[in-house]
Formats: structure tokens, C-alpha cells, sequence
């Protein structure tokens, strides 16, 4: 006879994986499908957090470079506006002192002709008695009032340097801010005031593209909140208002500190934005640098960045890539040699322990299952029972049909007794046509007289073998612990006897062990 390989049986190997289980899980740990990906994600998230820690330096250097170059830019106009009004308020003294030893229009002629004056073309000076009215100026405005103006109604009540509000002309279209002082009599009362108007955009005339990028500022703001010229790039605007406590009050001392980021209420420019409060001068300068342009000069070095960490993160891939396909490779070669060890060692344990015909457990196996429940059904009092079975029929299909028929029947029989049993049973194949079954779980003599009954209607059935309809039948001996016996080979012994005594009887019968019927089994 030739066996084929036997089929797959449910069947507990007690502790017979262990090698594949052990194996297993070393490859798991090793397995260089994982490792090598886990290398390159741990080298992947230290470059780019390399990069990332370069790029927000980058990003904090360009930030303080900002900081530093808005406080000097604020610096610098700060210089320019307070030597404007330095300018503009000795102007003012000048005029109130010549028209308070000779209170005369004809003063402000005399003082430009001896250059006294500042340019006509950028400034307008005049003079007002205590009414308003304008009593003498470089441009055409004599008798014209300024009474209720709010640099005038202030000096009524202050004898220090005033900055007006700008204002529109309606008749000319222009914006004007106004500067003045106020003359006073022998007795300190008011007798006018000396005015100095200048268009409010020459304050924001020293604004450069090429330091303060297209959306800097510059501003001079009032002490009432208003700016009286506020340049963003080439717009200028005029009385544009901000709530100085908010936005300024806490950046005012010019330091690099002193930086403020926000956003431009007036234009929703984000901005660094530092101001500084003139000293003796009632106004304040504004500069502002605008974040996305100053942000915007380093991002070539960002993108630098980006790009070097593009490239040290495909060389790292490959080289790792190269790496775990030559770990790859080797690690394939020694599980494929490991995986035939464990397969040789399974199958050569395989052997061992089944039948090689039916796969079953052989008698090795089935005495040291039916050992394990014998302890097992001691420590818990359960039920077990042995059958033991022999074909009736087999020797003549045997010599009839040939041996090869003969494999095929009792392979066909191992997988009805199989399908009659539980999981938890045993069925194994002690040798030639002779078979056994440990029920497990059976309380009851009818239980296992319904299991012994449906084994035999199962074989009674016709077996299809070389092309023929085959028909066997089995005789069942049972025996059950520990009423019959108290050892596996008693118990063996025993379920022998009792088959002896089924067969005699007739075939497909079954009968319990009875001790008082002990016999001599017939060697045929």
C-alpha cells in the first residue's frame, strides 16, 4: 500500500506548536518589513524636525531682525519729525516776539525778506488778533477767520505749542494741519495767536519702498487719538482715529522691547509696530513694518530648507530601502531554512503520534490522551467511556477490491467516525480495521449508547469505492469509567472484550463491558 498524506483532523497537539509559535514570534520582532520602515519613519521625523527646529529659528531671526530695524526706522523719523517741529515752533517764537515789539502785518514780509521764514511753498504763516481774524499772511487770507478751530479755542487757554486736527478746505481740496502759539499783552492776556500751516503729508514725505517694503507705515498721531498723516506704501490719509491706549500705550518708549504685532485697524495690514511719544511735542510717530513682507525676504531660505530636507529624506529612503531589501533577502533565506526545520520537526512528530493512512492518532496517541482524561475525569468526577470498534466486512473488500480499496475505505470510515463525535472526542486508529473513540462528557448509559447507535448507522451506510457501492458494518464494545475499570489498559482491555462479545453476537451490534462475561478473544 501506498498512504497519501493524511488529511487535516481537529485535534489537540498539546504542546506540540511551540517551535512554530516560537518561531513566529521572533519573526514578528525581526521581521525587516517592519523594522526598516520604523528606521526610515525614525529618520524621516528627525529630519523634518530638524527642519522644522532651522525654519522657526529662521522664522525667530527674521522676527528680532524686524523688531530691531522698526525701532531704528522709528527712531530716525522720530529725529526728522522733532527737528520739523523744533523748526516750525521757532518759527512760531520768531514771529510772536517781532509782532510783539511791532505789532504790525507788514512784520511777516520784513521776516521773509531777511529768510526768517520757512518756504512759502510748503508752509503758510499768519497771524490772528484776539477775534480770530487774520491780520496778516504769507498767502492770501486777510480777513478771513479762524475763531471756533480748535487750535485757536486751545490757545485761549494755553500759552504752550498747539498741533490742530487736519483739516479739509472745502474751497481748495487740501488738507492742512495747523501749528500756533499764542500772543499775549503786557497784562498776560490774550491778544491772538501765530499760526504755521503745513500740508500734514510732509510729515510722512520721508517714506522709503526700499526700507519700509510696499505696505510699511509711518504716522504722526495726536494726542487725541487722530493721526494727522498716516502713509501705508504710496496712500496717504488724514484723520484717520485709533484708540492710543489700546494699540500704543504700551509701545511707546522706542525700545526694541516696545514691538507690538497686530493687526492695522485702519487697513488690516499685520504689522511689528512701534511708536514713540515726541518729547515737549504733543504728538507721537507710528512705524509699522508689515509681517508678510518682512516674513516674505526669508522664505528663500525656507525654501532652501524644504529642498534639503527633501533631498536627505529620498537619500535616506533609498539607502534604507537598499538596506532592508539585502535584510529582506537574507532574512527570506533563513526563514525559509528555519520554516523546513520546524516542518520536518512537526512532520516527524506527525508521524509519530497518527496513522499515516487516516491521520487519526495512532495507539500511541490515543493511550496517552486516554491516560490525561483518566487523571482529568479523577480530579473533576466526569464521565468517560471507551469504544472499541472492528469493521465487519472489511477482510473481504479487502482481498476483493485490493489494497489501494482497502485505504480508501478505512480513510472514508475515519472521516464518518469523525463527523459522529465531537471536537473534544478522540478518535483514533489502533491498527488494520480496528478503531476507538473516547467520549468525553457522557453522563448517562443512553448517552453513549446514542453516540455507539449513530456510529453504526453511519457505517452501515454504503461506502463508494472503485467504483462500487460498499457496505460494512461494525461491532462496538463500550466501556465506561471508572465502573468498569480504574487504568487505561484496564479500560482498553475491557472495551476489547466487550467488542469480542458484540461481534460474536451479531454484526452491527453493540455491547457494554459486563464483568461476569470475561472471555478469551478468538485469534481469528
Amino acid at each position: 500500500m501506498s498512504p497519501e498524506p493524511p488529511p487535516e483532523v481537529p485535534e489537540r497537539t498539546e504542546g506540540r506548536d511551540a517551535p512554530a509559535a516560537i518561531w513566529s514570534w521572533l519573526a514578528g520582532v525581526v521581521d525587516s518589513r517592519r523594522l526598516f520602515p520604523l528606521i526610515a519613519a525614525v529618520l524621516l521625523m528627525v529630519i523634518w524636525a530638524a527642519t522644522w527646529m532651522l525654519i522657526r529659528a529662521h522664522h525667530a531671526g527674521v522676527e528680532e531682525r524686524a523688531e530691531i530695524a522698526v525701532v531704528d526706522l522709528a527712531q530716525t523719523y522720530e529725529a526728522q519729525v522733532v527737528r520739523a517741529l523744533i523748526q516750525i515752533d521757532a518759527t512760531l517764537k520768531l514771529i510772536r516776539y517781532a509782532y510783539a515789539m511791532r505789532p504790525e502785518a507788514s512784520v511777516l514780509s520784513e521776516l521773509g525778506a531777511h529768510g526768517l521764514l520757512p518756504l512759502d511753498l510748503l508752509f503758510e504763516v499768519s497771524i490772528t488778533d484776539a477775534k480770530g481774524q487774520i491780520v496778516a499772511s504769507t498767502r492770501d487770507r486777510m480777513g478771513t477767520s479762524v475763531a471756533g478751530q480748535d487750535f485757536f479755542e486751545m490757545q485761549r487757554q494755553t500759552e504752550g505749542f498747539v498741533m490742530s486736527e487736519p483739516r479739509l478746505d472745502p474751497s481748495t481740496g487740501e488738507w492742512s494741519v495747523y501749528f500756533s502759539r499764542r500772543i499775549a499783552v503786557v497784562d498776560n492776556g490774550f491778544a491772538g495767536v501765530v499760526v504755521v500751516a503745513t500740508d500734514p503729508a510732509y510729515f510722512v514725505s520721508s517714506y522709503e519702498a526700499a526700507t519700509m517694503g510696499e505696505r510699511g507705515m509711518l504716522g504722526v498721531l495726536g494726542s487725541n487719538g487722530r493721526f494727522s498723516a498716516l502713509r501705508t506704501g504710496d496712500t496717504v490719509s488724514y484723520g484717520d482715529t485709533t484708540d492710543y491706549s489700546s494699540e500704543f500705550s504700551e509701545i511707546d518708549d522706542g525700545a526694541a522691547s516696545a514691538v507690538k504685532v497686530s493687526v492695522s485697524p485702519w487697513d488690516g495690514e499685520r504689522r511689528y509696530t512701534t511708536a514713540i511719544e515726541l518729547f515737549s511735542f504733543p504728538a507721537t510717530v507710528v512705524v509699522g513694518l508689515s509681517e508678510r513682507e518682512q516674513l516674505a525676504a526669508g522664505n528663500p531660505r525656507v525654501v532652501q530648507y524644504l529642498w534639503s530636507a527633501t533631498i536627505a529624506s529620498g537619500v535616506a529612503l533609498v539607502f534604507v530601502t537598499i538596506l532592508g531589501r539585502m535584510s529582506w533577502q537574507l532574512q527570506q533565506s533563513q526563514m525559509r531554512l528555519m520554516q523546513q526545520q520546524v516542518i520536518t520537526t512537526e512532520r516527524m512528530e506527525h508521524l509519530a503520534y497518527h496513522d499515516s493512512l487516516t491521520g487519526l492518532p495512532n495507539r500511541r496517541l490515543f493511550l496517552d490522551r486516554l491516560e490525561q482524561e483518566v487523571k482529568r475525569a479523577n480530579r473533576s468526577s466526569l464521565p468517560l467511556s471507551i469504544l472499541f470498534m472492528d469493521l465487519d466486512g472489511f477482510k473481504e473488500v479487502n482481498d476483493s477490491l485490493g489494497h489501494e480499496a482497502g485505504d480508501r475505505l478505512l480513510s472514508d470510515v475515519a472521516e464518518r467516525l469523525t463527523d459522529c463525535v465531537r471536537e473534544d472526542d478522540t478518535v483514533a486508529r489502533l491498527g488494520g480495521d480496528e478503531f476507538t473513540v473516547i467520549l468525553t462528557g457522557a453522563k448517562e448509559r443512553e448517552d453513549v449508547e446514542r453516540v455507539a447507535q449513530t456510529i453504526i448507522d453511519a457505517l452501515a451506510m454504503p461506502f463508494h469505492i472503485a467504483q462500487q457501492s460498499v457496505q460494512i458494518s461494525v461491532s462496538i464494545g463500550i466501556t465506561l469509567y471508572p465502573q468498569d475499570a480504574s487504568s487505561p489498559d484496564a479500560l482498553l482491555e475491557a472495551a476489547d472484550q466487550a467488542m469480542y462479545k458484540a461481534k460474536k453476537s451479531d454484526s452491527n451490534r453493540m455491547c457494554f463491558y459486563d464483568t461476569s462475561d470475561k472471555t478469551d478473544r478468538d485469534p481469528a
